[in-house]
């Protein structure tokens, strides 16, 4: 997979470094950015199994390119720490039955029972970016629109599972074969924001922004053998500086 995009990324670089020789100190920015997420993880068939939204974290370095006093190409590296997790109540002990009616817990709705496994999946990714930056008005503080994708390389993953027996929980570190996070993803990315100056020359900038996983992040299989592929949706807020 990372050498179908591996032509796509040798030709953004070569594009930009052509466009740096011809552009003037007016018209290229640097900065960074922060960019906390609220992750949503979206199951194409998952059954007896929930899950609890994670979270990602993207931080970076940026190059800002003015096209025109309305359009910026922005490109840059980072790194983003994905998390993610989900509970596998197809995991039954003795105290989960009602011995009484012999009655085994609803697992597929609502479950009812103690039990479970709660597996996170942390992974850790490099970033290549680049995104159109569009305008509303031409003056020192302005709103703007963006639109890009990220192009998210695999470094490494660790997971976590907790086990509750009974009601009674025990935390157990594992990182499993059968837990297989994807070695590229690619990730599209939308938002809105403001711009506004600090001082002569620094510019702040707060967007919130939206983002979309291509391709499934993660093929992982449970103890129970539920099979779960899921793509992510990330919401957050972006803050940066340019200088």
């Amino acid at each position: 997979m990372i050498k179908k995009y591996f032509p796509l990324l040798t030709l953004m670089v070569m594009s930009i470094s052509t466009d740096l020789r011809s552009q003037s100190s007016e018209t290229i920015h640097f900065g960074f950015h922060l960019n906390p997420n609220l992750s949503i993880p979206i199951y194409d068939a998952v059954k007896d199994q929930s899950h609890n939204n994670g979270y990602q974290l993207n931080l970076g370095g940026d190059l800002f390119i003015d096209l025109n006093n309305r359009i910026q190409l922005i490109t840059g590296i980072s790194y983003n720490f994905q998390s993610i997790n989900q509970i596998d109540y197809g995991l039954i002990f003795l105290c989960d039955i009602d011995v009484a009616n012999g009655a085994i817990p609803e697992i597929e709705m609502e479950p009812t029972s103690k039990s479970y496994l709660k597996d996170e999946f942390n992974m850790h990714y490099l970033g290549l970016g680049i995104e159109s930056r569009f305008k509303f008005s031409d003056k020192a503080n302005h709103l703007f629109y963006k639109i890009g994708i990220d192009n998210l390389f695999h470094l490494f993953n660790h997971d976590v599972s907790n086990l509750s027996e009974c009601g009674n929980p025990l935390r157990v570190m594992m990182s499993t074969p059968e837990n297989s996070p994807s070695k590229f993803i690619l990730q599209l990315k939308t938002g809105f924001g403001y711009e506004f100056n600090i001082g002569n020359e620094n510019k702040m900038y707060l967007e919130t922004q939206l983002k979309y996983s291509a391709n499934q992040v993660l093929s992982a299989s449970s103890i129970t053998g539920q099979q779960f592929q899921p793509r992510i949706v990330n919401v957050g807020m972006n803050v940066g500086m340019m200088f």
